[in-house]
């Protein structure tokens, strides 16, 4: 509900749900919940400006996450922090992060994963200017979106 809230703009009303959820969460126990729930707090909090607040979130969830052995939301958590640094202009860090999580996402095999990880990549190599190392990412998302049948996804490429 919190998430659809927060689509719909209204953030203080989100997060308060968030807020309550962390609290049930942690009453009864629900690590890989309470992971999820700060991952997506993040999202939204990144998205409105405050990113110390979203980056100490998304390493509450990466905790929590290395405890319980969830690589594939190691994964999503380390490409999401990686979007939103490239955005900050930290280049070098935001590539170094979704190095991290190709390298997860290649142990699991999750083939979406590495599409969209290797085209954020590319995107942010691209508008840095390094477009020959650019075009050599894309191709590698395209096919694996053509591999699975992705029609939006190979659009959107």
């Amino acid at each position: 509900m919190a998430g659809v809230i927060a689509q719909q703009g209204d953030i203080p009303r989100a997060i308060a749900l968030w807020q309550q959820s962390l609290e049930i969460i942690e009453q009864i126990g629900d690590v890989k919940g309470k992971a999820t729930t700060l991952n997506n707090m993040a999202g939204v909090i990144a998205q409105q400006g405050d990113i110390p607040r979203a980056i100490a979130l998304w390493q509450q969830s990466l905790e929590i996450i290395e405890q319980i052995g969830d690589v594939k939301g190691k994964a999503t958590t380390l490409n999401n922090m990686a979007g939103v640094i490239a955005q900050q202009g930290d280049i070098p860090r935001a590539i170094a992060l979704w190095q991290q999580s190709l390298e997860i996402i290649e142990q699991i095999g999750d083939v979406q994963g590495k599409a969209a990880t290797l085209s954020n990549m590319a995107g942010v190599i691209a508008q840095q200017g390094d477009i020959p190392r650019a075009i050599t990412l894309w191709p590698q998302s395209l096919e694996i979106i053509e591999q699975i049948g992705d029609v939006q996804g190979k659009a959107r490429e």
